[in-house]
């Protein structure tokens, strides 16, 4: 899935609110939430951190014959907080 928003629409909290959402959602069905984010959306990768994603690495592959870099981020069972059975 790929999600934006046009400058003027960014600081009304609607990105929190959907990560939050979707890693509740994700740790519900017992997986790990993992986001991978454009490695230039200086915002996203921002919120995204914000938000209490741990930055766990970054990546490369080729779309249409060029590189595209990706910074790789895990999330936790709760805002800020641990996966089940993690201390």
């Amino acid at each position: 899935m790929s999600v934006g928003w046009p400058p003027g629409a960014r600081r009304k909290r609607v990105g929190t609110r959907l990560l939050d959402h979707a890693r509740a959602q994700v740790v519900d069905l017992g997986w790990t939430p993992v986001l991978d984010v454009v490695a230039s959306a200086v915002p996203a990768i921002s919120l995204s951190r914000l938000a209490g994603w741990n930055e766990i690495g970054r990546i490369a592959f080729a779309v249409t014959g060029q590189n595209d870099y990706r910074t790789c981020f895990r999330g936790t069972g709760l805002r800020n907080g641990p996966l089940p059975g993690e201390v």
